[in-house]
């Protein structure tokens, strides 16, 4: 490793562990927490600057900015192909792999949106189911099952089940939250008044919030976790999400200052860097929050379409709910693909 990557990812390393400290202590604006990471690149390109006029041995490299971000998001970034998210040292909650396009999945588990006739042939076939459920806020049951070994497709899927083309049939994605760089630098803004400070409802599905934090004194905030049990949901971007929301303090003013929100966790850990959500969880939250009546839900995630997905916010709008999907902070890309059709 030569003298730039090993001072570059110090700097790196130091400046993400300042910036955890501080998100910790305070809530702050998205645009304020990308102006804290601007000095940054500028310390990249003067350790890079001091490194050249070094007296060494060999020539220094000349190595860009793009490509040094490039070579130290990587390996945060990407995941195993086959990842066990584990509750505890002796048991496993479930196993995700890597599909195709770079998408994941919890391995061989599939989701049927089932009428009784499809339900009762899915049970003489050779799978194993692992719940049956249904969501009457959303009209719809839902069969959660193992397919066999080796199937690996949706038409080859159907074909063992012996249902036709009009089943409503899909793989338990995993989708992310939403990442993404800022192509502009941005400063701190003033705080702005609440767009509404009537008593409303709104729903988040996302990561835990930390509902001690300072900002949420007063805040009226119900919490409703979708994970299996034992599994813990990371709160970092699902707190700053909820203090844009309604949190308040000294350079934070909520847009909706006295909304009730409900937060619906869906989130789990994948590494220091990256958390997943289950479509399953995603529904159940889903028909948690159109249960509860809540006309706005946010959703802060990205991943492949999905027929199931697609089921199940196509029901929630039929409920007169609104629904506010996140497309990355440099627009849509290829990760950002699951469609929402009214």
């Amino acid at each position: 490793m030569n003298i730039i990557n090993t001072r570059v990812k110090h700097i790196i390393t130091a400046s993400l562990c300042i910036f955890s400290a501080t998100s910790s202590a305070n809530i702050v604006r998205v645009d304020q927490v990308l102006g804290q990471l601007n000095p940054i690149e500028q310390r990249i390109e003067q350790t890079i600057e001091r490194a050249q006029r070094l007296p060494l041995p060999v020539p220094v490299p000349q190595i860009s900015i793009d490509e040094l971000k490039a070579q130290i998001s990587e390996p945060i970034s990407s995941l195993p192909n086959v990842l066990n998210i584990n509750i505890n040292s002796q048991n496993t909650a479930f196993v995700e792999v890597e599909l195709e396009n770079g998408f994941r999945a919890i391995e061989r588990q599939w989701l049927l949106m089932a009428n009784s006739q499809q339900l009762n042939t899915l049970k003489q076939q050779n799978v194993t189911i692992v719940s049956v459920k249904n969501y009457n806020a959303l009209n719809m049951s839902l069969v959660r099952f193992n397919a066999p070994q080796g199937v690996n497709s949706k038409s080859e899927l159907l074909k063992v089940l012996n249902l036709d083309e009009s089943a409503i049939l899909d793989r338990n994605h995993i989708y992310q939250a939403q990442t993404g760089e800022p192509t502009a630098k941005v400063t701190p803004n003033k705080p702005v008044a609440p767009y509404c400070t009537q008593s409303v409802k709104i729903g988040m599905i996302d990561s835990a919030i930390n509902t001690k934090h300072n900002a949420f004194k007063g805040a009226n905030i119900t919490t409703q976790s979708f994970l299996p049990k034992g599994l813990s949901s990371p709160n970092l971007h699902g707190t700053a999400i909820a203090g844009l929301i309604t949190g308040k303090g000294a350079m934070l003013s909520p847009l909706l200052s006295s909304a009730k929100l409900y937060s619906a966790e869906v989130f789990y850990r994948q590494s220091e860097y990256a958390q997943g959500a289950t479509l399953f969880a995603i529904v159940e939250a889903l028909n948690w929050l159109v249960s509860n009546k809540i006309p706005v839900i946010n959703m802060s995630l990205t991943g492949p379409n999905n027929a199931i997905l697609e089921a199940s916010i196509t029901a929630a709008i039929k409920q007169n709910v609104l629904i506010v999907a996140a497309a990355g902070n440099q627009g849509r890309s290829r990760y950002t693909q699951a469609r929402i059709k009214a």
